[in-house]
């Protein structure tokens, strides 16, 4: 199997790309899976559901340029069964970074684990 993942800014000819290559290949050979999603209808938010994916946004964009271009550190594997996962990016100066934790299982009452920070000038 072959994955070709097609990347560019909007209005770039992204679809169009896509459109040319699966019409030139075997039906069969294609499968697209189109993340245009995020256009989805909003009109059944409420106002609040509207305020925060506004702050979402804001938010996402003070971030953006560290974690677009910056470092990814992995500190918590998904695989590591301790509950949870972990990512940090900084940047190349490593003064600024972006630290992301999920949970992967259900916690009652215990403590978290302690994560080994990376990426940072301790400076």
């Amino acid at each position: 199997m072959t994955i070709i993942g097609i990347a560019g800014g909007t209005g770039s000819g992204k679809t169009t790309v896509v459109k040319k290559l699966a019409a030139a290949l075997p039906p069969h050979y294609v499968a697209v899976v189109p993340l245009d999603s995020y256009y989805n209808d909003t009109t059944g938010m409420t106002d609040e559901e509207r305020r925060q994916c506004t702050t979402c946004f804001s938010d996402y964009k003070q971030l953006r340029e560290v974690i677009q271009t910056g470092n990814i550190y992995r500190l918590l594997s998904p695989y590591s069964r301790r509950g949870v996962a972990s990512l940090l990016y900084s940047n190349d100066q490593k003064s600024k970074a972006v630290l992301f934790v999920y949970k992967t299982e259900n916690f009652y009452d215990q403590p978290l684990p302690r994560l080994r920070l990376a990426g940072l000038d301790a400076q």
